[in-house]
């Protein structure tokens, strides 16, 4: 435990191979330490080593099935790696938990809209926007359902005011300018996207 705790520090401390040592002399130390695996996949993911950082997420949750975080973090990097089928029955084993914190949900919403569930992933950026509706990711992800549906008013608002809270997120700008252009409004369009 207290290798883990070294290597934490040492982690946020920005020292992530010095952390990566003492993770791995923990797990030495005790093999089915779930949160050394977990702390090591977070510091390999730190270092685009995706695929190592995924080995270790899964060990931890040999070792501790209900590990929330490495279960967490397991199905993000599934997510980014466009892996979502993967990633929803982990993410949906996370919200049933009933403590899901807005970032599951979403995450949950956008797999399953890119999975071609929009009504389910609609639920999901609903239930976020509901507990906060300054979520950004969840108002990006709302504005691309109203996108589908073909309803562009709703939609810009929604990135509109995903810009309002974060105005340099990149993806509510490309979003907005596609949505833009496809109105036939390219003068507006054009800044939108050159800042996206």
């Amino acid at each position: 435990n207290i290798l883990n705790n070294l290597g934490q520090l040492l982690k946020a401390a920005g020292r992530l191979e010095d952390a990566e040592k003492r993770f791995r002399r923990a797990i030495a130390f005790r093999p089915d330490f779930a949160d050394a695996h977990s702390n090591l996949g977070t510091t390999l993911s730190a270092h685009n080593r995706g695929e190592e950082a995924l080995a270790c997420f899964r060990r931890a949750l040999e070792a501790e099935p209900g590990h929330a975080l490495a279960t967490y973090n397991l199905a993000t990097l599934l997510l980014q790696g466009d892996r979502h089928d993967e990633a929803i029955p982990l993410l949906r084993r996370l919200a049933a938990t009933g403590a899901t914190p807005a970032d599951v949900q979403n995450n949950l919403g956008y797999a399953l809209f890119e999975t071609g569930e929009p009504d389910q992933a609609e639920v999901c950026f609903r239930a976020v926007l509901k507990l906060d509706p300054a979520h950004a990711d969840a108002l990006v992800n709302m504005g691309r359902i109203y996108a589908t549906r073909h309803e562009p008013a709703a939609a810009e608002e929604c990135f509109r005011r995903a810009l309002a809270v974060r105005p340099r997120l990149a993806r509510a700008l490309a979003n907005l300018g596609t949505l833009l252009q496809r109105a036939g409004r390219s003068e507006e369009a054009l800044p939108v996207v050159r800042d996206a």
